[in-house]
């Protein structure tokens, strides 16, 4: 059992074990090992400047939390350069977690927060070569646009892209 709700800044140590948990199972298919994971204070550094600065661009991050660890996470908030666009970010779900339904109560709550900032469309960027991601939120509703940009995960190997995906909401 568990429960979605914002996450906290006394979450960050939480988000970054699940983020190198969900890395590492989904990542390592096709990316070194060696090369795939930031260190564990870069994580928890990157997820405190996120829950610190989350007002300040609309975001939030919602947490999926059993009680006694946080087994999904996903960020939503506007595009800043279209007010209308909610974009979905670092959405991670502990591999043990996968096919629970963790990541549909996750997104459901992002896209209901998209949806009370005014959004009326989706979109988010999935690592090329993350098939599962990309299966699962086709699944979902989200389709590919076309548009391709360099990876944001900063371990990708060079080259690697993002594919933008986007759905009405």
């Amino acid at each position: 059992m568990f429960a979605v709700r914002p996450a906290l800044s006394s979450d960050v140590a939480r988000i970054a074990d699940l983020h190198s948990r969900s890395a590492d199972a989904a990542f390592t298919k096709f990316i070194e090992r060696e090369h795939l994971l930031s260190s564990r204070a870069e994580l928890e550094q990157d997820w405190t400047i996120r829950l610190r600065d989350q007002s300040k661009f609309d975001r939030v991050a919602f947490v999926a939390d059993t009680g006694e660890s946080i087994v999904g996470v996903v960020e939503a908030g506007r595009e800043p350069s279209d007010r209308t666009i909610g974009r979905l970010s670092r959405g991670y779900i502990d591999p043990t977690w996968w096919d629970s339904g963790v990541g549909s109560k996750l997104l459901d709550e992002a896209i209901a927060h998209l949806r009370r900032l005014g959004c009326q469309t989706a979109m988010g960027w999935i690592m090329e070569h993350n098939t599962r991601a990309q299966a699962y939120m086709g699944h979902k509703g989200m389709t590919p646009t076309g548009r391709r940009q360099p990876s944001c995960e900063a371990t990708a190997p060079p080259g690697t892209e993002d594919i933008q995906y986007r759905m009405s909401i």
